[in-house]
């Protein structure tokens, strides 16, 4: 598919210089667009896109300053541009650069000359904008889309630097902790869990720790820890954490981040079965015990039985 040529806008009332700039232009790849007044440039601009202008200061219906105060007023975008000046208003051209003029061109011996040069230079400039846009631009889609889901999902999502102090949490903190989010972040560390499961924390990384100094440890590692949660009210409940480390660009571990989901539904069924087999254990224990001690009065029986000559009653196995 050939490529579709990007248009550079000329305003310029001299018709005929207009069409020396424009073969200058298109000889470096681009097509162009020529306009004799400012008026012509809006309008133009109300329906097309221009990769920049080329602009005279020295317009018949206004000048070059006027036009982009006017383009601003309609709120219409302003596109890069170069000014055009005759020589000797320089600082007319500086003016013009304080309202957004990439470069400015004077109006002498080697001016057509000099807009390949020009454009090439502001060209690069404005591509690599463009591109650092689209990148931009790409970077807060993907961010509005994980803080959608952070948002969204049940799960509580957070990040803290080294000493413990949050530095995001999710809303979903707020529902499964019972207190807003800006007074669970200002809660010290010590608070937000019970001591035992601080002990059990603080264990864990004293352990990674030393891992790390080993140079083949897995840096992407996550791990993954139960801990009991105090709630807004006092009461507790469980979950399971998955931690990830955050290093900076030399592998530095500057802080931790991680998802916290709650279990405590799980914990509860396990607690329950843990009882019920505790229960069953119990009834073996006690059932075994009552078979036994049947199994010796039978015998018993039996032994009376035949001591009194009479045929003994039960049939005893084992």
């Amino acid at each position: 598919m050939k490529a579709i040529k990007q248009t550079i806008l000329i305003i310029e009332d001299d018709a005929g210089l207009a069409e020396l700039i424009s073969e200058q232009i298109e000889s470096c790849g681009y097509q162009t667009a020529c306009v004799q007044t400012a008026a012509n440039a809006l309008d133009w601009l109300k329906v097309h896109t221009a990769f920049l202008m080329i602009l005279d200061y020295g317009l018949p219906d206004m000048n070059g300053e006027n036009f982009i105060a006017e383009l601003k007023t309609k709120e219409q975008p302003v596109p890069p541009f170069l000014v055009c000046t005759g020589q000797g208003d320089e600082r007319i051209a500086v003016d013009m650069m304080k309202l957004g003029a990439r470069d400015y061109i004077i109006k002498d011996s080697n001016f057509l000359e000099m807009i390949p040069l020009f454009i090439g230079k502001v060209a690069k400039i404005i591509e690599n904008e463009n591109q650092l846009k689209l990148t931009e631009d790409a970077l807060l889609k993907s961010e509005e889309k994980y803080r959608r889901i952070a948002e969204n999902i049940s799960d509580i999502v957070w990040s803290c630097d080294m000493q413990f102090n949050i530095q995001y949490v999710s809303p979903s903190a707020e529902k499964l902790m019972g207190i807003p989010v800006e007074e669970y972040i200002s809660q010290p560390f010590d608070k937000k869990f019970t001591p035992q499961s601080i002990e059990k924390i603080y264990a864990l990384l004293a352990q990674e720790k030393e891992k790390e100094k080993d140079p083949n440890c897995d840096k992407s590692r996550t791990l993954i820890t139960e801990v009991e949660h105090y709630r807004g009210d006092g009461t507790t409940f469980w979950s399971e954490m998955h931690i990830l480390f955050i290093r900076d660009e030399n592998g530095k571990v500057i802080g931790l981040e991680g998802v916290t989901r709650d279990i405590t539904d799980r914990k509860l069924a396990e607690e329950e079965l843990t009882e019920k087999m505790d229960e069953l254990m119990r009834f073996h224990r006690l059932t075994v015990g009552r078979e036994l001690t049947m199994i010796e009065l039978k015998k018993e029986v039996n032994e009376l039985l035949t001591e009194a000559g009479k045929e003994a009653k039960y049939n005893i196995v084992g």
